[in-house]
């Protein structure tokens, strides 16, 4: 992380909701996304021990072993329905501007109202990385939906997460629209 910026860190903590029963925030609900049918993956993962093991605890754990500066780490727990538009209206989420955006929503509501909720407050030259682009179809199919709604024609770049593994994770680097600069000037 660069120096002096925050780095936050939302996840329900928790696992993974019950997609069956889940109430996407924002207009994640909306006319397309409403077609959109749960797969066996997305009605099945919150059942999946290795998926829904974490805590706010063990995280802070990992992050302190690692070094990190835990002054500069926020922890905004909660499902995405609640959490990110309850960190939106305080006054430090009005002014969040993100150089990197790192999504694992893994399911197709919760990566699209993450995605229509954070992109907007994405610079310039900053980056989306998204976990499970190539493993989650439901995940992708969110992706794809909202760079149509937004005309958005960056060319995404397929990773590895670790050298041997499968392509999971995808990014692309956002450009400046009229009138803006990047971020950071250099490619």
């Amino acid at each position: 992380a660069a120096a002096g910026r925050r780095t936050y860190l939302a996840d329900s903590f928790s696992g993974l909701p019950n997609f069956a029963l889940y109430t996407p925030a924002g207009s994640a609900g909306g006319e397309d996304a409403s077609a959109h049918r749960l797969d066996m993956q997305e009605l099945s993962a919150h059942r999946i021990s290795a998926l829904n093991h974490n805590s706010v605890e063990a995280v802070r754990a990992s992050a302190k072993w690692l070094g990190l500066d835990m002054d500069r780490l926020r922890f905004v727990p909660g499902y995405f329905n609640e959490s990110l538009p309850r960190l939106l209206a305080t006054e430090e989420g009005q002014q969040l501007r993100l150089a990197v955006l790192r999504l694992d929503g893994d399911a197709f509501a919760s990566t699209l109202e993450a995605i229509e909720l954070l992109y907007p407050r994405l610079s310039p030259g900053g980056f989306l990385i998204i976990d499970d682009f190539a493993d989650w179809p439901s995940c992708r199919a969110a992706i794809d939906l909202y760079r149509k709604r937004h005309a958005i024609s960056e060319p995404i770049t397929l990773v590895p997460h670790r050298p041997g593994e499968v392509v999971r994770g995808a990014y692309w680097r956002k450009q400046p629209q009229s009138g803006q600069e990047l971020c950071i000037s250099r490619r």
